[in-house]
């Protein structure tokens, strides 16, 4: 199983067996732990084969979702995100592109590569710089730059080290909008100034160079 059942909860250990009673028994075995375990390990495989497979990413997101993957199948998800090729898979489908960044980025502080971890912050850049070679109107998808900013939220976390993660956070942040300047003119400005307003002072370091790095690159006026 992906999740611990700490708090003891109704729907908690296999959930086959929980919503068996109401379910039925046969459509609650699609749900046992061994069945969601196996349609994770045939989808790694598919995406071993072929990596821009959108239905296979969407089954990780649907099953794993944010949860450590299965450890027996780490080793074969490190080795599919150490070869994601984002921006060129954004073009042949923007879904494809988000969906796959946002799992890898879920993954690899469970992953625990540095190279890795590298790997995918070049990554969401080189998608940046799509982006902004892309740009021909002064409006900026608000979805897809909400995404890029939980992207490196989540690849600058490291946990139980606020100041190194907003650090980092704050680093690939300025990187990203050197990259693509009109991110200065989204909500990523007031996210961080509501940030620094609210944040302990532990976990500041770092933000407030991101916040009057941003101010200087707006075309706007807060």
């Amino acid at each position: 199983m992906l999740a611990r059942d700490s708090l003891r909860s109704i729907l908690g250990g296999d959930r086959g067996h929980c919503l068996a009673p109401i379910f039925g028994s046969e459509l609650a075995q699609y749900l046992e732990s061994a069945s969601l375990k196996s349609i994770i390990e045939g989808a790694i495989q598919k995406l071993e084969s072929d990596p821009t497979d959108l239905t296979q990413w969407s089954w990780l997101n649907a099953v794993v979702g944010d949860l450590p993957i299965y450890e027996d199948l780490r080793g074969s998800l490190k080795q599919i995100i150490a070869e994601l090729n984002i921006a060129a898979w954004f073009k042949l489908n923007p879904d494809l592109g988000l969906l796959a960044l946002d799992i890898a980025s879920n993954q690899v502080n469970q992953i625990g590569d540095e190279e890795v971890q590298t790997y995918l912050e070049n990554q969401l850049l080189s998608l940046a710089r799509l982006l902004a070679e892309q740009e021909t109107q002064d409006n900026v998808d608000e979805n897809i730059t909400a995404q890029l900013i939980e992207t490196i939220f989540k690849l600058s976390v490291r946990p139980e080290n606020p100041y190194e993660t907003s650090q980092r956070a704050a680093d690939l942040m300025i990187r990203a909008v050197n990259t693509w300047q009109k991110l200065a003119d989204t909500h990523i400005y007031e996210g961080l100034f509501k940030l620094i307003q609210e944040l302990p002072t532990e976990q500041l370091q770092g933000f407030w160079k991101a916040f009057l790095h941003l101010r200087a690159l707006r075309s706007q006026q807060a």
